[in-house]
């Protein structure tokens, strides 16, 4: 077994099938790309709820209890926080 297979195996104890994963990822975003709403959001916006959203096909297709998607998707809705309490410079 090369490494990266040993990497994707020990992933896919957490993350579980990338197919599955990836079919809830697209539809989540594809879901939220329908709406004007989206259109509206800046680069940050976007790309924290496009994580969100892969960190919940995470969710959906592996281990639910794995703290780690959890605290990602806690991170990347804070992340936006802190930009819109505190705006980055040349924004």
């Amino acid at each position: 077994m090369s490494d990266i297979d040993a990497v994707l195996a020990e992933r896919g104890k957490t993350h579980g099938n990338f197919n599955i994963n990836c079919k809830v990822s697209q539809q989540i975003k594809r879901n939220l790309r329908e709406f004007t709403g989206w259109h509206k959001l800046d680069e940050s916006k976007r790309e924290s709820l496009d994580m969100i959203a892969h960190k919940i096909g995470r969710i959906i297709a592996g281990d639910p209890d794995f703290a780690d998607h959890w605290v990602d998707i806690a991170g990347y809705a804070q992340l936006v926080a802190n930009d819109l309490t505190n705006p980055p410079a040349g924004g």
